[in-house]
C-alpha cells in the first residue's frame, strides 16, 4: 500500500454566521476526528491549539502511537470535548502543524481543504495553510482557500514583508557539483576546506566530497540574520564550480520557523547569482 508524507501548518478561523460556515465547521469537526482515529496515518506527530467561543485548549505536540487502537487524543478530554462543541460555536479558531506519514484512503492538508472548500471560499471563513512536500521533489506552497486570499500565494513579497521571521529551517539545502569534462580542473584542495567550513557553520552534513564531486543535501535551521551570509557563501560555491567548468546545483526551500505562513526560495538566476525570493501570506 502506497504511502507519503505530508508536512503542513493550517489555520482555519471561522465566524459562525450562517449554514455555509456552520458547514465549514462541521467540515473542521470532521478533520480533527479522523485525525483522533489516525485514518489512513501511519506515523507522525501532531500539534493543535483549538479556540471555540474564546476557550482556548491547546495539545502538545503528540506522537501517533504504536498502538493503532489508540485515539490520537486518548489523555486529551478536552480536546475532545471542544472539537464536539465546533457546530455550534460562534467564533472558531483551530491552528494546526503535523508531519504525517499516510497511506492514500483519507485526505489530509490541502486534497482534505480544497474538497471542503470546491464550491468556493465561504464568508467568515478564513483557511491559510503552509504545505511541504518532500518525497516527490521540493514542492512547498502557502494556500489560501477562504478569506482575503484564495489559490497559491506567488513568491512576490519583500525582505520586509517577512522581518519578523526570527529563524528558517529547511529540509534540503542542496549544493552540489560535479565534474562535466575530462579535463575539469578541479582545484579539490581549495574545494575541500570551503566546503568543510561552509558544513561547519550551517551545521549541515556532507554528503560525499571527492577530487571530483561535491555534496550537501541535509536540513538545517538558518537564523534569519545569517541569511545574507549564508546567500554569500553559496554565492562562493557556485563560482568555484563555474570558474572549473563543474555541473552544479544551488537551490533550497526554506519555511518559516514559528507557524508564521512564510517561505523563502533560494536560487540561481540566468546571469549566476544566487538569489533569494519569498512568498508571505
Amino acid at each position: 500500500m502506497m504511502s507519503f508524507s505530508i508536512y503542513s501548518t493550517e489555520e482555519v478561523r471561522i465566524c459562525n454566521i450562517g449554514k455555509e460556515t456552520r458547514a465549514a465547521a462541521r467540515a473542521l469537526e470532521q478533520y480533527l476526528r479522523q485525525f483522533d482515529r489516525r485514518d489512513s496515518i501511519q506515523l507522525g506527530s501532531v500539534r493543535l491549539a483549538l479556540t471555540a467561543d474564546g476557550e482556548t485548549v491547546n495539545a502538545q505536540t503528540v506522537s501517533v502511537p504504536r498502538d493503532t487502537d489508540t485515539p490520537l487524543w486518548k489523555n486529551a478530554p478536552e480536546l475532545r470535548a471542544a472539537i464536539k462543541k465546533l457546530e455550534s460555536a460562534a467564533d472558531v479558531e483551530m491552528k494546526l502543524t503535523y508531519d504525517i506519514m499516510q497511506t492514500c484512503e483519507t485526505l489530509y492538508g490541502a486534497a482534505y481543504w480544497e474538497q471542503a472548500f470546491r464550491e468556493g471560499p465561504v464568508e467568515g471563513v478564513t483557511c491559510r495553510l503552509l504545505f511541504r512536500n518532500v518525497d516527490d521533489g521540493p514542492e512547498y506552497y502557502c494556500l489560501g482557500l477562504s478569506g482575503d486570499t484564495v489559490g497559491l500565494v506567488p513568491f512576490d513579497a519583500s525582505e520586509k514583508d517577512v522581518v519578523r521571521v526570527g529563524k528558517w529551517r529547511t529540509d534540503e539545502l542542496l549544493v552540489s557539483m560535479e565534474i562535466a569534462a575530462p579535463d575539469a580542473e578541479i582545484g579539490v584542495e581549495e574545494l575541500t576546506p570551503s566546503a568543510r567550513a561552509f558544513a561547519g557553520k550551517y551545521g549541515v552534513a556532507i554528503d560525499y566530497l571527492e577530487a571530483d564531486s561535491f555534496l550537501i543535501a541535509d536540513g538545517a535551521e538558518i537564523p534569519a540574520e545569517l541569511l545574507p551570509s549564508l546567500l554569500a557563501d553559496l554565492q562562493r560555491l557556485r563560482d568555484h564550480a563555474a570558474e572549473r567548468g563543474l555541473t552544479h546545483t544551488v537551490e533550497s526551500y526554506l519555511y518559516a520557523d514559528g507557524g508564521a505562513f512564510a517561505l523563502a526560495h533560494i536560487f540561481e538566476d540566468a546571469d549566476g547569482k544566487i538569489r533569494v525570493e519569498y512568498c508571505k501570506m
